[in-house]
């Protein structure tokens, strides 16, 4: 059994579609295959259904949809249960094996494929972007139509166009510029404004000997930048163009082993008196640390000192964790709304070496390819200002060696439940020697006792 999105919805059986035929329940099937495995609430299935037009009486109704879909999994399903839709109180779940699901499939192909491009194997890289590129039959949810399923639509596209681009440029790498111009002219022409489009198509051209189409190309690009947009083309499209004209051919890339090791702790405070102690029993849990994915939350109040002591521990340790230091601020925007995820992984992405076209749209694969970066690494994360737990989970590692530290005014408790997070908790005093109690407790699972709270 195979579910489809990527073209129009449907549960396929040996390559043959055997339903749901209706479109809202067809809409039920890709809000549930959106996210598989995960409880869906009614409202949010719902709102992805009708929006705001609602039918009088939309969970009666949706439990109908429900009971069509679970229809079309049994034939499909046949003797073997491989996939089903779970009803929970106040929600739906699909239980089935993500890869099962052409979305993730090709997620997880193009996840796999950017990891390749990190480590410099584009012969794998332009293997996995043709693969998940070929997982597509069509427009992606091309058969229903409501507000989610055009916001998903464009989502959609967007990681669609990252996995064509990323295929291109490994297979620029490799030399297959005569193989690749058939599909970078087409992509020109969908992304006209598209700068690294247009650079890839030039250089292309260039290197298959077609040097003055290759020219030609840029100065359509700067007429219609020109001309409908009132800008000049960007300074490295500009600087491709100029190497080309001079005949020489550089690259369009930086080469990956030039990339910095990202250092982004600010400066540390000079004078933290009274911290010895603390500083001290933070360090004491260097070792354990670096052996889970828990994080560790130092909270306390406003002007209790969070930031000022995590980043002087973290500058102190900084030699634990050769491979880089990353530091995330949440703060408030202009409108007055905070940042989220999605707002800060891109940077962080290129601060481990990706390329700011290949970064993947969507926080989830975005976290995936961050966690893939991580992995086998020792990097030391630093998640300043957070509110809620889901400020922090898209940021722990997939697997220890990394280590993370939250700053908060609040416990987080959903860290400290679901990942028994150690925590530091700071109060604000007038003096500043801070008085230390600290409780232990032990973790025999990892051989080692470990400060599950301490009061500064």
């Amino acid at each position: 059994m195979k579910i489809r999105v990527l073209g129009s919805v449907n549960v396929m059986l040996q390559g043959q579609p055997v339903g749901p035929s209706s479109s809202r329940t067809k809409l039920l099937l890709a809000s549930l295959a959106w996210q598989p495995n995960e409880f869906v609430s009614d409202e949010i299935v719902i709102d992805r259904i009708w929006g705001d037009d609602l039918p009088q009486r939309p969970k009666d109704t949706l439990y109908t949809f429900a009971n069509r879909l679970r229809k079309c999994l049994d034939v499909a399903n046949g003797a073997t249960v491989a996939g089903r839709v779970i009803r929970h109180r106040g929600g739906y779940t699909l239980e089935c094996d993500p890869n099962e699901i052409d979305l993730h499939h090709f997620r997880d192909l193009a996840t796999r494929a950017q990891e390749a491009v990190h480590r410099g194997d584009d012969s794998a890289a332009a293997d996995l972007f043709g693969r998940a590129i070929a997982t597509w039959g069509g427009t992606a949810l091309c058969d229903i139509e409501s507000a989610w399923a055009e916001r998903a639509r464009t989502a959609l596209q967007r990681e669609l166009l990252a996995a064509r681009v990323g295929w291109a440029r490994a297979g620029l790498e490799l030399g297959r510029q005569a193989e690749l111009l058939p599909q970078l002219s087409s992509l020109a022409d969908e992304h006209p404004f598209d700068e690294a489009i247009a650079g890839l198509h030039m250089l292309a051209l260039y290197r298959a000997g077609r040097q003055k189409e290759a020219w030609e190309v840029y100065a359509h690009v700067r007429t219609r930048l020109v001309e409908q947009l009132g800008e000049e083309p960007g300074v490295k499209l500009q600087e491709l163009h100029q190497a080309l004209l001079q005949r020489e051919d550089h690259g369009i890339a930086p080469r990956r082993d030039t990339v910095p090791l990202p250092r982004q702790l600010p400066a540390p405070v000079n004078q933290l008196h009274g911290c010895r102690e603390v500083m001290m029993r933070l360090q004491a849990l260097l070792p354990a640390m670096t052996q889970l994915i828990s994080p560790l939350v130092i909270h306390g109040p406003a002007g209790a000192g969070k930031t000022a002591l995590a980043v002087r521990w973290a500058h102190d340790v900084a030699n634990h964790f050769p491979d880089g230091q990353l530091y995330v601020q949440y703060w408030r925007c202009a409108n007055g709304d905070r940042l989220a995820p999605g707002d800060i992984l891109p940077g962080l992405l290129t601060s481990l070496g990706v390329m700011p076209s290949w970064v993947p749209p969507g926080t989830q694969a975005q976290t995936a390819l961050y966690r893939s970066l991580l992995a086998n690494r020792r990097v030391l994360v630093l998640v300043d200002g957070v509110v809620s737990h889901s400020e922090v989970t898209p940021f722990l590692p997939g697997i220890p060696g990394t280590m993370v530290v939250v700053t908060s005014q609040t416990t987080l408790p959903e860290l400290v439940e679901q990942y028994d997070a150690p925590h530091f908790n700071l109060t604000h005093r007038n003096s500043r020697i801070p008085q230390v109690s600290v409780s232990l407790a032990e973790a025999p699972e990892y051989g080692h006792s470990r400060i599950s709270s301490v009061t500064v």
